[in-house]
């Protein structure tokens, strides 16, 4: 009987188990059904809508993030399509495979190691001719291609058919037309890039270029046969990039011994084609398949109606324009400005009232039931966590959130080219000639990235003296300051006097190294886009995007500099740190000893500064005049570079270089902030 009922156990243990293991069977199948089916690449020419389109397929759970190795940013996100799950790359926009950028060499990085299995390449309808320029060499390369015909709307305003039907037979690869930004097209689009990703056919490569060019390629193609590892590459494709001398993509897909004894064929071919024609064969090349697109392009564009100018093309005329254009940019400014001071201001009264009427007294009558109101603990807890909290909340956020809104209305308008481009002239007299101006702009953001983006200058002289300027530039954080503490609590005028008299610093510190280092600037071409009406959906992502390193980095290290101050002030220790201070803060600045704490803290990052002042000062500021807040706002924005900037020009140019550009910043900000205590 034992027997019989240990082996009845034994059965419905092994069921159990068995049920179990079915259990986890189907859990797996289900994980399975999750992972990605393709990988999908957007690839295209700068300004053709391609983030429209990521930002359209993707929610907010996108990563972006430096691709290795370099500082260049790629956007990956997932989305959702008929049951499939679909990876989505973003690759920076690029005129060509050319490799003379970062950007360039990371096209061509990604798509050589990741190997995706459909590249969407997002073509402008409006500008069609240029644009094919980098599709007939995306059409060389063994992966299917799904071509995007974007912005069609506009260009149907501008009096412009393009046929894609017949766009497709050109090319041989499916051509569907959308509006990235109504997301219209974009359903039949993912279906045939779903169809193309699962087929993965070879189709014919159709590109004929001049015959002497054409020989020669055949030619080179041949020899090339058989001797490149790389499965997604064509034999064409490694041809034309010998014959353009693109060494570093030719690197990436042979090795030493194959590219000298193959370079050595491409000179001579080289050579001929320049005695025919009497210019360089990458120039020739170059011109050829320009030449083949556009007449592509003429063969599927119909004209059907004269164009109007528009309310975007006379707008265009006129912020280009010197005249106008100038008068503009200051009257943005200054409506920028007034936006951020007074809906920031508006948020920080908001969140003010909420934590002083409703928070703070709830949670302090709690603690009164536990702890003495009289020690560390409550200190701590009241003057470090929730008045941390309140301090960041309030003054940090309203005008970096403002700040963000207005940086991503401009990006998406199209307006930040034209920027750049009427402050050209002016950049020359700082030595800041040509894309550096870009990366200027940038560091209205953020000084990190503006320091990173100095690496498509061509000279050190020019990136020293970019990045520089950009440490001077007040960053986000920085303008967190001057709105709110001089803008709310001193008044409109004052946070404008600290702006204009940074700008003034900046030109000089320019003038000053344009003439002590060697070397001269280099000329640049800018392209600017129309204009175009900034999409909701893209400007929301593009604040979250830049508020999120915010919320999960520097929040956490406001709330714990909160907590330290908190301690040191409630242990008596404040003292120790202000007095050995004072002949600078108080003798030389004109400031309240206390705001040293504040100073050190500004080190760390530039939103740490206001925050401290808060604990220290209390949330109205009382204990400061308009007057010190104007001192204080000016220095602080002048000051030493943050940690992470620092970082950065010790990683771009060199500790020595960074040492020097944080001495002279500091040195600069309190020889201003004197200059001010002894006029005011």
């Amino acid at each position: 009987m034992r027997k019989d009922h240990n082996n009845q156990n034994k059965k419905k243990k092994g069921e159990m188990k068995r049920k179990r293991w079915r259990r986890r069977g189907k859990g797996k199948e289900k994980k399975d059904k999750k992972k990605i089916s393709l990988k999908v690449f957007l690839a295209g020419q700068p300004n053709v809508g391609k983030s429209a389109l990521f930002n359209r397929l993707t929610g907010l759970g996108v990563d972006i993030s430096n691709y290795p190795g370099t500082t260049v940013e790629v956007m990956r996100g997932k989305t959702s399509f008929h049951r499939e799950i679909l990876e989505i790359v973003d690759l920076p926009g690029v005129y060509a495979f050319g490799a003379t950028s970062e950007d360039e060499r990371v096209a061509i990085k990604a798509i050589l190691e990741e190997k995706p299995d459909v590249i969407v390449n997002v073509v402008d309808a409006c500008t069609l001719d240029r644009d094919l320029f980098f599709t007939m060499q995306l059409l060389l390369l063994k992966i299917p291609v799904v071509i995007a015909l974007n912005q069609v709307d506009r260009a149907e305003k501008l009096g412009l058919y393009v046929d894609s039907e017949k766009l497709s037979r050109s090319l041989g690869v499916s051509v569907i037309p959308i509006i990235a930004t109504k997301g219209l097209g974009i359903d039949s689009l993912f279906r045939v890039v779903l169809r193309e990703g699962k087929n993965g056919e070879e189709r014919p490569i159709k590109l004929r270029l001049g015959y002497d060019i054409d020989k020669r390629i055949n030619s080179l193609e041949k020899e090339v046969k058989g001797r490149v590892s790389n499965n997604i590459i064509s034999d064409k494709l490694i041809a034309l990039w010998l014959l353009a001398s693109e060494d570093y993509a030719l690197k990436e897909v042979i090795d030493q011994k194959t590219w000298k004894e193959l370079n050595f064929l491409a000179k001579g071919y080289q050579d001929e084609i320049e005695k025919i024609h009497g210019e360089k064969a990458f120039f020739r090349l170059a011109k050829e398949i320009h030449a083949y697109g556009w007449v592509i392009a003429d063969a599927v564009t119909m004209r059907f109606k004269e164009i109007r100018r528009g309310l975007k093309e006379r707008l265009d005329e006129l912020t280009t324009s010197f005249s106008v254009g100038i008068p503009l940019l200051i009257a943005i400014f200054l409506a920028s400005f007034a936006f951020i001071v007074f809906v920031g201001g508006m948020l920080e009264e908001l969140i003010v009232w909420m934590f002083e009427d409703n928070i703070s007294p709830v949670v302090e009558s709690f603690l009164n039931n536990f702890i003495s109101p009289e020690g560390i603990l409550h200190d701590i807890i009241m003057d470090g966590v929730i008045l941390g909290i309140e301090a960041g909340m309030a003054i940090a956020v309203p005008y970096i959130l403002t700040f963000y809104i207005i940086l991503a209305l401009l990006e998406d308008s199209g307006y930040l080219p034209r920027i750049a481009y009427l402050l050209d002239n002016l950049a020359h007299k700082v030595g800041l000639h040509g894309r550096a101006v870009i990366p200027a702009l940038g560091g209205f953001g953020c000084s990190v990235p503006a320091i990173m983006g100095t690496r498509i200058l061509e000279t050190r002289r020019e990136r020293i003296i970019a990045a520089y300027l950009i440490v001077l530039i007040p960053c986000s954080a920085r303008s967190a300051v001057i709105f709110g503490a001089v803008g709310y609590y001193a008044g409109f005028l004052y946070a404008l006097a600290v702006y204009l008299i940074d700008f003034l610093i900046v030109f000089l510190a320019g003038i000053i190294l344009n003439r002590i280092l060697p070397g001269t600037s280099t000329g640049f071409l800018l392209e600017i886009p129309p204009f175009r009406t900034p999409d909701a959906l893209s400007v929301m992502k593009k604040t979250w995007f830049r508020m999120k390193d915010f919320v999960i980095i520097a929040f956490p290290i406001l709330i714990a500099g909160s907590v330290l101050l908190a301690w040191l002030s409630s242990a008596g220790y404040l003292d120790v740190i202000t007095d050995p201070l004072e002949p600078v803060t108080v003798g030389l600045l004109g400031l309240p000893s206390e705001t040293s704490v504040p100073l050190i803290y500004g080190i760390l990052r530039k939103e740490m500064a206001l925050e401290t002042l808060v604990i220290l000062q209390g949330v109205s500021l009382s204990g400061m005049t308009a007057k010190q807040l104007f001192i204080f706002s000016t220095v602080i924005t002048l000051w030493f570079p943050c940690i992470a900037s620092l970082g950065v020009l010790s990683h771009e140019l060199g500790k020595r270089v960074a040492v020097l550009i944080a001495i002279s910043t500091m040195m600069t900000a309190l020889a201003v902030g004197a200059l001010l205590n002894f006029i005011l």
